[in-house]
């Protein structure tokens, strides 16, 4: 399967541990926020290398800062939420992820 694909099958295991062990598990929103970037202690300009929140890239695979993501339990649908970005960050943090 694809990185896609398994990412999926991950969410769809995770929907289905929420409905079988949560009390009205069926219904409801999961909402979980990524990582986001962090500077050096009395710098203005010097990043700590990011690290991803991993239950964030297990569920979703993004390895992209300031991201959120939300499963509705009851649809079983997930929406990705991806920050505005400029061509400037990208100049500064590398190529800009779609949201394919």
């Amino acid at each position: 399967p694809s990185v896609k694909q398994m990412h999926e099958e991950i969410r769809s295991k995770f929907i289905n541990a929420i409905i079988n062990t949560v009390p009205n598990g069926n219904q409801g929103i999961v909402f979980l926020y990524g990582a986001t970037i962090t500077l050096r202690h009395d710098t203005a300009d010097t990043e700590v290398a990011f690290r991803q929140e991993s239950n964030f890239m297990y569920l979703t695979g993004v390895e992209q800062p300031d991201f959120a993501f939300a499963i509705d339990i009851e649809k079983r649908k997930s929406i990705l939420f991806a920050p505005k970005r400029d061509e400037y960050w990208g100049l500064w943090n590398g190529e800009i992820m779609t949201l394919e």
